[in-house]
């Protein structure tokens, strides 16, 4: 995408080096399955566990039922 979008690599790097990744583990997995919402679809789950995992203070997202459950176990969210 970078290349494409004729972007230096130095600034996607330095941009990328600001994110903190995640490698998802079994307990991860368990946590969304646990997430209640009957239209929360399962990779939207995995988010909002690992967000909860991360202790993140914000959540971006713009899908609805994700928002919902972001914010049905405490986690501000924010669309813009």
């Amino acid at each position: 995408m970078a290349v494409r979008e004729d972007l230096p690599q130095a600034a996607v790097t330095a941009v990328m080096e600001r994110f903190m990744l995640i490698e998802p583990d079994r307990s991860m997995y368990r946590d969304a399955g646990l997430l209640s919402g009957r239209m929360l679809r399962g990779l939207d789950a995995l988010h909002v566990a690992a967000a909860l995992r991360m202790s993140a203070d914000v959540m971006l997202s713009y899908d609805r039922q994700q928002i919902a459950a972001a914010e049905g176990v405490g986690l501000r969210t924010l669309s813009v």
